[in-house]
């Protein structure tokens, strides 16, 4: 024995794996022909042995891990800013609606009034407050109206 070689793998060529020192090491470094490498050692009984694993295998498999990864980041991303902004949409077109038909009620179209949706939800008690308020403006306009003729005739 005396710390002579006694197998080595074909794929190292002529080239001698470095020795590590203590009872189990690991350590990564980089040999000929094969790249990156992974050198464990340890002991059984008289035997130094180490054991060589190429790194290159792995680091693709984790390269198409991230890049994997990121294209679902990104899919998942887009994915939820289309389906927020489709979301926001719908619920908010009902609030939309309320606004064209509040501002169409003007000092020449008082008598208009905003539909009421189905329903005892917010949307349905803002439409009633806008019309409640509406009706108190034409109330007030009305009387404005009633007041300046009472003032011409006299």
């Amino acid at each position: 024995m005396g710390g002579a070689v006694r197998f080595l793998s074909e794929n190292l060529g002529n080239y001698i794996l470095p020795k590590l020192s203590g009872q189990h090491q690991n350590q990564t470094t980089m040999v000929p022909g094969q790249g990156l490498v992974r050198i464990s050692s340890g002991r059984v009984g008289n035997w130094h042995i180490q054991i060589e694993s190429r790194l290159a295998p792995n680091q693709r498999v984790l390269n198409d891990y991230v890049r994997v990864a990121g294209l679902l980041v990104l899919g998942g991303a887009a994915a939820s800013i289309g389906l927020g902004w489709g979301f926001s949409r719908l619920t908010l077109a009902p609030i939309r609606a309320i606004q064209r038909e509040a501002s169409q009620i003007g000092g020449f179209s008082m008598s208009k009034r905003i539909d009421v949706p189905q329903g005892r939800d917010e949307l349905a008690a803002l439409a009633r407050v806008l019309n409640e308020t509406f009706d108190r403006i034409e109330s007030a306009f009305g009387q404005v109206k009633q007041f300046t003729r009472m003032l011409r005739m006299s």
